[in-house]
């Protein structure tokens, strides 16, 4: 058992950081989530844009409580990290960063590092979990940059306990759109094998 769940089932969670669905970044999830399989597996999708998730107030609540004060959705995601063994990430860059939805989503996680570092009672479990991130931007490749975004994302996942074993980083989609590029499908697809045999030699 693995701090009470079935060892043999998987939990994925997918968080989708883009204002619309089914475009670029939220395409290239799926091919994702179809690499890892539905075999064995349980994935729970977040939509950062269509949850009532307010704003870090910057309260300072957490840090003696070790939770968040704020009674919304994001209190179903904080369960949701807590049960996931892989985290799968996605947004398109805005400003060369996240989109504002997944960054509020992101800051609410204060919670959780307050709860680590502050309190010591730890708001999600402490049980290793893999993760893996996709970036799109629309400017071409000689001219994306996607540090800014990539930096938030790998201390969104130190936050969480989240190992960040790689990434897509996808330029020029306002040119090709990933639904007409079957190479960077086949990258997504092989990137959600290897989340799942990095999972399974972890566990093993």
């Amino acid at each position: 058992m693995r701090g009470g769940i079935d060892s043999n089932m998987i939990n994925v969670l997918a968080i989708y950081g883009s204002h619309r669905r089914g475009q670029n970044s939220d395409i290239l999830v799926y091919k994702i989530l179809e690499g890892i399989g539905s075999n064995g597996t349980s994935t729970e999708r977040v939509y950062a844009s269509s949850q009532n998730i307010k704003n870090c107030t910057a309260c300072e609540g957490c840090y003696k409580l070790g939770r968040c004060v704020i009674e919304d959705e994001m209190q179903k995601v904080y369960k949701a990290i807590d049960k996931a063994d892989i985290v799968v990430s996605s947004s398109p860059l805005y400003f060369y960063s996240v989109s504002s939805h997944m960054k509020k989503l992101i800051d609410r996680c204060q919670a959780v590092w307050a709860s680590k570092y502050r309190t010591g009672s730890s708001l999600i479990s402490k049980k290793h979990r893999i993760g893996y991130i996709v970036c799109t931007a629309g400017e071409p490749e000689n001219k994306s940059r996607f540090e800014c975004a990539v930096k938030v994302l790998e201390l969104f996942y130190k936050c969480i306990n989240t190992e960040l074993i790689g990434s897509l980083l996808v330029s020029n989609v306002d040119i090709l759109h990933v639904k007409d590029s079957e190479d960077i499908q086949q990258k997504a697809l092989e990137a959600g094998h290897l989340l799942r045999k990095n999972f399974i030699l972890h566990e093993n």
